[in-house]
């Protein structure tokens, strides 16, 4: 059995009963290799034909119809554009550095990409999180706080405090928009002021967004960082022209 022939098995799998074990995935690859099949789960994570769980995994279908519905579609919204953010986004790391995550579907798939190396990583993305502590050699602080059960973060006046005494080497944020000369956004109040204390505590600020984000205006109640605040935007292949230029102007790297 090949590798595209192991995962369509796992794939029908999963899709048929909603969510499994990795238990039960084995069960029907006795003779396939843990690591082969944790190999196989994060490629289909990856390809977003499953969502990978702490433990096992689930179908987006299944996701679909619990309290992960939101979640679920967003993170199969702009797959291929959060993948390519992700790739270049792992090429601003460096090791021996204190890294911030922030939450998201974009920054969960840059989660998944995260190598493992002596990273100091904080993060409010619970996702992240969980894939981060697959990474025997990085240093892993999630923030408490209040859950916010639709991003699947931590927000609030705990998390606050805890970031106020922190620094941060470079910072990696998700953003609700872009408003042309006004500054990046997100519809969450307690996102608004947890970011803003991110972004002056780091040494450099890393927006990843998808090109769809530019000029975003639904989700844009509260501008948490100006243009020159920010020294790169992470972007897919379809970033508008206009939007290069744009942040080109602010002094902003685009990659």
């Amino acid at each position: 059995m090949n590798a595209d022939e192991r995962r369509e098995k796992i794939t029908r799998l999963v899709n048929r009963n909603g969510e499994v074990s990795f238990a039960e995935i084995k069960a029907v690859l006795p003779d396939v290799s843990d690591m082969t099949v944790r190999r196989d789960l994060e490629f289909l994570g990856q390809s977003n034909k499953i969502v990978r769980v702490f433990g096992g995994a689930k179908s987006v279908d299944y996701l679909v119809g619990v309290s992960e519905a939101g979640y679920a579609k967003r993170s199969i919204e702009q797959a291929e554009g959060k993948a390519q953010i992700a790739r270049k986004a792992v090429q601003l790391l460096k090791e021996d550095t204190a890294v911030f995550l922030g939450s998201g579907t974009t920054t969960a798939q840059f989660a998944k990409l995260f190598p493992n190396g002596k990273y100091f990583v904080t993060t409010t993305g619970l996702n992240c999180a969980i894939d981060l502590s697959a990474l025997p050699d990085v240093s892993l602080m999630m923030l408490g706080g209040s859950v916010n059960k639709n991003s699947f973060c931590v927000n609030g006046t705990i998390a606050d405090k805890m970031i106020a005494d922190m620094h941060f080497n470079i910072a990696f944020l998700g953003v609700g928009g872009y408003l042309p000369g006004k500054g990046f956004t997100t519809s969450v109040i307690e996102d608004y002021i947890l970011r803003q204390t991110i972004v002056k505590n780091s040494d450099t600020t890393a927006i990843l967004m998808d090109s769809t984000k530019f000029g975003r205006t639904g989700v844009s109640t509260f501008t948490f960082a100006a243009p020159e605040m920010i020294r790169y935007v992470i972007s897919d292949d379809a970033l508008p022209f206009k939007a290069r230029e744009e942040f080109e102007s602010h002094g902003i790297t685009v990659l």
